[in-house]
């Protein structure tokens, strides 16, 4: 895989970043994929299975697909390389696993622009869309609203503040609206539910059958969940695409509220109370610009259930902390009663 790193993001301040590492034996690469522990690099021109760190896995700064990464060669052929450093990273889509005590997981690192696809059939859902943008803002990238199998369904109407792309990837159909996302240098990120085309998406942006698909089933209108993995795919133009599973649900970790609801926040900014929760209170100016036709309630109550749920992640995410600094705060408390014990201080 011969490719000039510059096609696919490398830069100046990721080799400004890669320099200060002051590693002589290191070499850089971007990280395809993730295998449990260990991550498959693309490292001058030749895809490299690496290792992680023991303590890294599941942690948000360990390597992750889109990552630039320095790699330290060893002396086994089945894992030639291990992960030194994560470079810096610049944009990252976080969501929160599923597991019962729940942590972020980076889903893409280092993309300029997420594709949020979902199909105009009836799986179509604007809430869902709202919680995903609020997710990439968080991140830093741009959000793209890609509305796919248009061949199936009308185009509906719907509040949003970011760009739109109705197409049909199957027929061929308006995906040229995608092109001023992607070139030489920059990273796209496919994201969206199980079954709303991304394989067939991601199939047409290559120009070549990559990844399978599955056909719609007909009592809910949805198709079949084919992406196993996610994975980072060079452009035939030049570029990166970054290929995600469908998420059956996308739980929040991070999100700014403030910027995917722009709308709904600059009224909340308005109302007379910082406490109010936007119901019947007084100088509400939330609840006056539902009555006056300035936002649809649906997105308002939208707006508050994130807020709630975000709200709750990070009470969450507060106590883990403080749970980490007492057991790290543990070791050195019985190394001072030890060291009391022996020289009797």
């Amino acid at each position: 895989m011969n490719i000039d790193p510059t096609q696919l993001g490398w830069d100046t301040c990721f080799a400004t970043a890669f320099a200060d590492l002051n590693l002589p034996d290191a070499s850089f690469g971007r990280v395809l994929a993730e295998h449990r522990g260990q991550v498959e690099v693309l490292c001058d021109g030749v895809v490299l299975r690496a290792t992680l760190p023991l303590s890294s896995p599941g942690d948000l700064d360990c390597a992750a697909v889109g990552d630039w990464v320095a790699l330290l060669a060893t002396p086994t052929h089945e894992l030639p390389a291990r992960v030194a450093a994560v470079l810096p990273r610049r944009t990252r889509f976080v969501r929160k696993t599923a597991w019962a005590h729940s942590t972020g997981q980076v889903v893409a690192a280092n993309v300029d622009t997420v594709f949020v696809a979902t199909s105009l059939n009836r799986d179509f859902n604007p809430r869902r869309l709202e919680r995903y943008l609020a997710v990439v803002r968080a991140g830093g990238a741009e959000g793209v609203i890609v509305l796919t199998k248009a061949d199936l369904a009308a185009e509906v109407v719907f509040e949003t503040t970011e760009p739109v792309v109705t197409l049909s990837a199957l027929k061929g159909w308006g995906l040229e609206g995608l092109e001023p996302w992607l070139g030489p240098g920059r990273t796209v990120a496919v994201v969206g539910s199980s079954g709303v085309g991304k394989s067939t998406l991601v199939n047409a942006l290559l120009g070549e059958e990559i990844q399978d698909t599955g056909a719609i089933r007909e009592h809910d209108a949805r198709g079949r969940h084919t992406t196993t993995t996610r994975r980072l795919l060079p452009l035939p133009g030049g570029g990166a695409l970054i290929d995600t599973p469908g998420m059956r649900e996308l739980g929040l970790y991070e999100a700014d509220l403030g910027s995917a609801f722009e709308d709904v926040s600059a009224l909340v900014a308005a109302c007379q109370f910082r406490d109010c929760s936007h119901g019947d209170e007084p100088g509400c100016a939330v609840a006056e610009g539902v009555l006056a036709g300035a936002v649809e309630l649906e997105r308002v109550n939208s707006y508050l259930k994130l807020e709630r749920e975000l709200a709750h992640e990070q009470r969450r995410q507060r106590k883990r902390a403080r749970a980490q600094q007492k057991r790290k705060r543990r070791p050195e408390k019985r190394s001072r009663q030890r060291l009391r014990r022996e020289f009797d201080w």
